[in-house]
């Protein structure tokens, strides 16, 4: 005779396990003009350097930029675990001993900074990189491939962007 119980719960942890990677990376939210105090309830215990405060959330670091009245206005996030799970010093180095961020990384990172808008892709200033507005316009997206980053930064000061043409 089979166990229900069992079989709903072994459902549960068949669930769970394929929708965890799903969720992995949720902490690494930007949200542009928080203070201190809401970005260390955020992400938990950081590192200061200068007006950067560190943060290591999940597989990445995340660089919060802090402007003259103590407010977040760009934060960078870059994967520090490697492919075996070892964390990797990002601030030492060439940008391209970093671990590159995967597509699906990308998507999941924008998706949890979407703050329930879309978000639209522009055309790129450098090559090879890719730009995204959201749609509320507050923030700019970037990821650069040579840095190995995405950044999200306030729109405020940035020119402004063309929508990138739809391709047939």
């Amino acid at each position: 005779m089979i166990n229900s119980k069992a079989v709903l719960r072994l459902w549960y942890l068949v669930i769970l396990a394929i929708a965890a990677p799903l969720f992995a990376g949720n902490r690494a939210q930007a949200d542009i003009g928080e203070d201190p105090v809401a970005l260390y309830r955020r992400y938990g215990k950081g590192r200061v350097h200068n007006t950067v405060i560190f943060f290591e959330v999940d597989a990445y670091t995340v660089a919060v930029y802090l402007n003259g009245r103590g407010r977040s206005e760009m934060e960078v996030v870059a994967k520090t675990k490697d492919e075996s799970g070892q964390r990797v010093d990002i601030t030492q180095g060439d940008p391209s001993s970093r671990p590159a961020l995967a597509e699906t990384e990308l998507l999941k990172l924008l998706h949890f900074n979407a703050n329930g808008n879309q978000w639209l892709p522009l055309r790129s200033r450098r090559r090879g990189e890719l730009f995204w507005r959201r749609e509320d316009g507050a923030v700019h997206a970037i990821y650069s491939p040579q840095q190995r980053t995405l950044t999200f930064m306030s729109s405020q000061g940035l020119p402004a962007a063309q929508p990138q043409p739809s391709k047939p």
